[in-house]
């Protein structure tokens, strides 16, 4: 019964490493498989849901948000945007309706280094700036109280180059809302407000990037008639 017993354990031992050792093959050679990079905003983004039906001409989202959410919104979607006037980075005064684009205008209004800043300052870039702005979509950064200093170092850790206003006192945020930063504005070129969305998410990104296809394809068509 010993004998019995030790042979069935050291036959067991052995059935385990050959299960250890395919597995830990079988492993290696998935992690050594290169993933493809995702490059567009469909690729990156999770739950991306592009529109039904193939032609189909693109359309501004509706902004949906709860009570409370429109409690912390001054301005809503079809009103201007506030005259602002702010420094640059620079030093240099700046009126933000100067740095509007021909199509339209993404203003952005962030604070500190949290994730969400982080990351929507990143997703500038590819889902926004290398696809739209030679199309006539310009993109404007709104520091809310931040040294000059912590704003040039984010955007240089995201490798993000725009204009970018200070609001040391937080006094031209609180003419559009208050709490829940960052915030992304999507503005025609004379300022009015086509869609907006506050914190951020995947949502905003999915919807940031419905509604600059649809204003470029309006803008195309205008240009046709």
């Amino acid at each position: 019964m010993i004998h019995r017993t030790a042979a069935y354990c050291g036959f067991a031992v052995v059935a385990c490493a050959a299960l250890m050792l395919a597995a830990t093959a079988i492993y290696g050679q998935a992690e050594s498989q290169e993933q493809p990079a995702a490059t567009t905003p469909e690729q990156r983004t999770a739950n991306y849901r592009p529109l039904p039906g193939a032609g189909t001409p693109p359309e501004i989202p509706p902004v949906v948000m709860s009570k409370e959410h429109e409690a912390l919104c001054r301005v809503k979607v079809g009103d201007a945007m506030p005259a602002i006037k702010l420094n640059e980075l620079g030093g240099r005064e700046m009126e933000l309706s100067r740095l509007f684009g021909k199509t339209a205008t993404i203003v952005v209004f962030w604070k500190g280094d949290g994730h969400m800043a982080r990351t929507m300052l990143a997703d500038l870039g590819p889902d926004v700036i290398q696809p739209f702005t030679e199309q006539g979509i310009a993109v404007v950064g709104i520091a809310v109280e931040q040294s000059a200093r912590d704003v040039l170092a984010a955007l240089e850790k995201a490798e993000l180059r725009i204009p970018c206003l200070l609001d040391p006192e937080g006094k031209a945020f609180a003419l559009v809302g208050k709490e829940r930063l960052p915030r992304v504005y999507l503005l025609d070129p004379q300022g009015e407000l086509l869609w907006l969305d506050i914190e951020y998410s995947l949502a905003t990104r999915r919807e940031l990037n419905q509604s600059l296809r649809a204003v470029v394809a309006t803008a195309a068509r205008e240009r046709q008639e």
